[in-house]
């Protein structure tokens, strides 16, 4: 079965969880998932770097969305190494904003210390450029693969 998820949305399932996000732009898709067994993780449709969040959207921000996906995980009692992978955080608007970060970058970086920070290796990831991707997780043997028109399929 495969799970779609949008902007905010995060899952946690065991086993044979199939995530899917399509027309991800600046928005980062984030898997943390077991690198032993048994085979347990989630996938998180980041949105923004920071700010407020709201309970029907766990994965609004960077820090919501982490959070969420290693809370769910350890809720299970599992105790085991967590791993990370991301797709996403493109510069959907390069003439816009001149000299300031963009939000695809923001979301990045704010990802990238928020695993930080939880000690979470990211094993792999394929971010930045200005074009929009379709993401699928395969929780049963950790890929995650990267579809878009510009970057072809990338298996991360």
């Amino acid at each position: 079965m495969i799970y779609r998820l949008y902007a905010g949305d995060a899952e946690v399932f065991y086993e044979d969880g199939i995530f899917e996000i399509s027309g991800l732009g600046s928005c980062i898709a984030l898997a943390i998932y077991s690198i032993s067994r048994p085979r347990i993780g989630g996938m998180a449709h980041i949105l923004l770097p920071q700010g407020k969040t709201r309970p029907k959207k766990p994965a609004l921000t960077a820090e919501s969305g982490v959070n969420f996906l290693v809370k769910s995980i350890r809720e299970t009692g599992f105790r085991g190494k967590l791993a990370a992978k991301m797709a996403g955080g493109s510069d959907m608007f390069p003439d816009n904003f001149a000299g300031e970060m963009k939000i695809g970058q923001r979301n990045v970086h704010a990802v990238e210390r928020a695993l930080l920070k939880r000690r979470i290796p990211l094993l792999a990831r394929d971010v930045g450029g200005n074009h929009g991707r379709t993401v699928r997780f395969y929780l049963r043997d950790g890929k995650m693969v990267v579809r878009s028109i510009r970057g072809g399929v990338i298996e991360l």
